[in-house]
């Protein structure tokens, strides 16, 4: 088998009808049971394991005893497990599950309301629960590892844990595996951006709590869009941050999210595992609290995200002491020519009659003749340093008769308006220029329109 294409037969009775995913792992495909034609999804571990064997190989299989452990309608059911007689490549077989996975459907609408965040929240909580009385700590949760499935005939998703490879197993004959030297003391194991603090310092006795916080980055991550961490740019600066900084303010990347949810992401979120929820079920009855109608997701919640997309909200930047913002408030304006009226907002105020002054003498065409001109400068008065020049003491004659002052015609006042509009661009793009070489440029924070709340109540 070089190669998973349609068709393929993998264990002699799964016919391979297209592949639906890459892990780290391996590669998961849709397939048909030839011997009951239900469909199935099929985990078929990379060559390159098989060839050079070690940890990969010897963690896939505890995959499907992990899996098979767990009975819960919130983790993928594994159904069996073995190896292709043709390739020797070992393969799980596993629920089959139609839908998209949270860390797509993220990023396909940009935020989701509190209400959809915390439903599929509290739904994972029910999967972990099982988990953790199992003695499983997942050790991978992530946005990509919550799946939301869709039952066919009915409107209802379900939200379901998948991925449980890296699953960390305590007592009886799973957790040998442990003790065998799958995981080695300070060897670091998941997702970075997802990682407690101390996954990221390799500590072997890590419990469900590592799992309660990599939620709340799924939590926070769903509500604004980016991980608390998703700004540092290399592994190591990450580490250390998540290891001696408190995640970002939620607030300050979603201010739309009511606070009694920020609360619940940053106790998730604590760096001491004893400040965070100690079990799954206290973080789900938190959540629960804030969810009157329960926790059920349905199609039509999602299908309203496909129709009016949400825009993920980038944290505003202070701009540094050598910029500058010029703030314009641009008037709204006739358009160039028109001579309709303004907006019905602001009505054109109606034209006004040539004025008349009766008190103001007529302007004469030329000065009277016996109109003494300007004083001629003498030479030495010219070549005198700081010698100030005579001004004449004769008067101009004043104008007599009425002075008639135009009015601007609708043509003219458009005309000024497109002048005044040039300026004020012009003026706004030289001020603004210094930001835009700026490397941190600034984004405009705006708000993200949430969901109508009363009280403690959060509608989708």
């Amino acid at each position: 088998m070089k190669d998973q294409t349609t068709e393929q037969i993998i264990g002699r009775k799964f016919r391979v009808t297209r592949k639906l995913a890459d892990g780290g792992m391996g590669s998961v495909f849709e397939a048909i049971n030839l011997n009951t034609g239900g469909r199935v999804a099929l985990k078929v571990i990379v060559a390159e394991a098989v060839t050079v064997g070690g940890e990969l190989l010897a963690r896939f299989p505890r995959e499907a005893l992990v899996g098979g452990r767990i009975d819960s309608p919130h983790v993928v059911s594994v159904y069996d497990a073995d190896v292709d007689a043709e390739t020797r490549r070992p393969y799980i077989v596993m629920e089959y599950l139609s839908g998209e996975d949270v860390e797509k459907l993220v990023h396909r609408v940009g935020v989701l309301p509190p209400g959809l965040a915390l439903r599929i929240t509290a739904q994972a909580c029910l999967g972990l629960k099982t988990a953790h009385e199992a003695g499983i700590v997942h050790r991978d949760i992530k946005s990509a590892n919550m799946f939301l499935s869709r039952r066919e005939g009915s409107d209802e998703v379900v939200l379901k844990l998948v991925d449980f490879g890296i699953a960390k197993v305590r007592e009886d004959q799973y957790a040998a595996g442990e003790s065998q030297g799958l995981t080695r003391p300070g060897s670091v194991l998941g997702s970075p951006f997802y990682m407690s603090p101390e996954q990221v310092t390799g500590e072997t006795d890590l419990d469900h709590r590592s799992d309660i916080w990599s939620l709340g980055v799924a939590l926070y991550e769903m509500l604004s869009g980016v991980t608390p961490h998703a700004h540092i740019p290399t592994n190591m600066a990450l580490f250390y941050s998540i290891c001696c900084e408190d995640a970002l303010p939620l607030s300050s990347r979603a201010p739309g999210v009511p606070a009694e949810v920020a609360e619940i992401v940053h106790k998730a979120l604590s760096r001491d595992p004893a400040g965070r929820f100690q079990t799954a079920v206290e973080m789900g009855a938190a959540l629960s609290a804030l969810l009157p109608e329960g926790s059920a997701i349905h199609e039509s919640m999602l299908a309203s995200l496909r129709a009016a997309p949400v825009s993920v909200v980038v944290p505003r930047q202070e701009p540094r002491s050598s910029e500058s913002i010029l703030p314009v408030t641009a008037p709204e304006l006739p358009a160039l020519g028109a001579e309709s009226e303004g907006p019905p907002s602001s009505p054109r105020p109606p034209s006004l009659p040539p004025v008349e002054d009766p008190g103001e003498p007529p302007v004469p065409s030329e000065l009277p003749a016996s109109a003494p001109g300007p004083p001629a400068i003498k030479p030495d008065e010219a070549a005198g340093a700081g010698t100030p020049r005579r001004r004449s003491s004769a008067k101009r004659p004043e104008p007599s008769g009425p002075v008639v002052k135009p009015a601007l015609g609708a043509g003219a006042r458009s005309l000024l308006y497109a002048a005044v509009l040039v300026v004020v661009a012009v003026g706004v793009g030289a001020a603004l220029r210094p930001c835009a070489a700026s490397p941190d440029p600034i984004v405009p924070a705006s708000p993200i329109p949430s969901s109508p709340t009363s009280g403690s109540r959060l509608e989708r």
